[in-house]
């Protein structure tokens, strides 16, 4: 689908103090800079124009996926307020430029 059900959001990795930072425009965070021309993975980018694609070719089908997303929303089932069909996060299998640990056997 396009579009992915909510993700569960682990607790925050950020303290009170960072948490409470975020809000303040004169406390700088520091934010390691990348090296210039690092190579970056354009895989979850390819999933993202493939689901796009697919999603252009079935215009009327996702239209009416639509339709009944607006519907159960207006009805209000109970289920958390989504107030976007996008959903936050990184995109589907995005590792945020990350490899996968090795597991031992």
């Amino acid at each position: 689908a396009l579009f992915d059900p909510f993700k569960p959001f682990p607790e925050p990795w950020l303290t009170p103090a960072e948490i409470a930072a975020l809000d303040n425009p004169d406390v700088r965070m520091f934010i390691p800079a990348s090296p210039p021309n690092e190579p970056v993975d354009a895989r979850p980018l390819g999933r993202r124009i493939r689901a796009l694609a697919n999603a252009l070719m079935d215009l009327d089908g996702q239209a009416q996926r639509l339709a009944r997303w607006r519907a159960r929303r207006a009805a209000g089932f109970g289920r958390p307020v989504r107030l976007s069909p996008f959903r936050p996060g990184l995109p589907p299998d995005g590792r945020n430029g990350r490899r996968p640990r090795s597991r031992k056997c």
